[in-house]
């Protein structure tokens, strides 16, 4: 009997220490799982840099710089019928060229021989109508210095025709091998020396010079493509700022003025005309888009009117604003296009130019400079 209580006792104790362990165990895993979640917790990964908040509180150095609001615009470009050019000399056609359909004619290149003497073919924003000799005055003078400074070559900015007119033209036919003017002519420049393009560069339509067959002096040898006539700009956004802006175009800057809505300026229709977007927008398109001389789609996807195109350049403004970069968060009072801002203590008026990248670009409304601002403002007081 002894015997078996001592080791019913024992059987007691081993189930006690069983629960025990269990327990122990049951705990240590809790704590553990705690521990970890914990850990987890105190050592999650910290919010990325880029997400973080850059403005902070108290004042805040500032800057200017210049702002041009460079931008998109659409051009509508208006154009002719096809238009034709002329034979300089008579005679007999000894070599084409450049006289085939598709072909591009550039001002200052030979496109033709005639008796086997290649001929210059020359835009002029004013179309030739005289002799033009030494001491002359005149528009049609004046283009044809402008196109040979254009070209590279050393003619007088004047509409006067001088002897470095007569150099610069001669040094061009030299280098396209055509025939330049001479002491029997007077050094004197006419049209028989050159055939006048419209553009400074033009597409051949149809040849209608053929090889071996005489031509007229006069008389045209091809048609070209229809060309530039007018140019529209569309001012639709109304986030552009004010002011007069220049566009490159095929190289050259023009300046288009704020009160300009569309143009007919001889040297800007060439331009466009001589342009790689003006060339790309003449590609028709998968979606149907009208070839020269239907229709073209506009960038909204509306049909433009008949015989017209539009291309799209850049343009900035003229004349570059001084602005500052401030972050909203010193503005104030803000109405339309104008702020306040406080600088060393003191309520500024600013107009607000432009929004980018979180950042407000201002200027002052008194064109007064500002080098801090309060963040945020501390006074609401009126600036205006």
């Amino acid at each position: 009997m002894r015997l078996h209580h001592q080791k019913t006792g024992t059987n007691r104790n081993a189930g006690r220490n069983t629960v025990s362990v269990s327990v122990t165990v049951l705990l240590a895993l809790v704590m553990l799982a705690a521990g970890v979640c914990g850990g987890f917790l105190l050592t999650r990964e910290p919010e990325p840099a880029a997400f973080e908040s850059t403005t902070r509180v108290g004042t805040l150095a500032v800057q200017s710089e210049l702002y041009d609001d460079e931008r998109s615009v659409t051009v509508t470009v208006e154009r002719s019928e096809s238009g034709s050019v002329a034979a300089p000399v008579g005679g007999v056609v000894t070599e084409l060229r450049q006289c085939a359909a598709g072909n591009n004619i550039e001002s200052g290149s030979a496109f033709i021989a005639i008796d086997g003497q290649p001929q210059l073919a020359l835009y002029l924003r004013t179309p030739p109508y005289r002799t033009m000799t030494s001491g002359m005055k005149g528009g049609d003078i004046a283009a044809l210095n402008a196109e040979l400074r254009r070209l590279g070559y050393a003619a007088p900015d004047s509409d006067v025709m001088t002897w470095n007119t007569v150099k610069a033209f001669n040094a061009l036919a030299t280098t396209a091998g055509t025939q330049g003017t001479t002491q029997e002519r007077q050094w004197s420049i006419d049209t028989s020396l050159f055939a006048w393009l419209p553009q400074q560069q033009v597409t051949v339509k149809e040849c209608q010079a053929r090889y071996g067959g005489h031509v007229e002096q006069g008389a045209d040898v091809l048609t070209t493509t229809s060309q530039p006539v007018r140019a529209t700009f569309r001012r639709n956004d109304s986030s552009m700022l004010q002011g007069d802006r220049v566009m490159e175009v095929n190289g050259t800057t023009f300046t288009i003025t704020d009160q300009t809505a569309d143009s007919a300026d001889a040297s800007l229709l060439s331009a466009i005309g001589a342009s790689n977007e003006y060339r790309a927008a003449q590609q028709p398109a998968a979606s149907g888009q009208a070839s020269d001389t239907g229709g073209a789609q506009s960038d909204t996807g509306q049909d433009t009117a008949p015989n017209t195109i539009n291309v799209t350049y850049r343009w900035k403004l003229a004349k570059a604003l001084n602005v500052v970069l401030v972050p909203p968060a010193a503005m104030y009072d803000v109405s339309a296009d104008s702020a306040c801002v406080v600088s060393r203590g003191k309520p500024v008026a600013v107009h607000v130019v432009a929004s980018q990248l979180g950042k407000s670009m201002v200027s002052v409304q008194s064109g007064a400079s500002l080098t801090s601002v309060d963040v945020p403002a501390s006074t609401g007081k009126a600036c205006r």
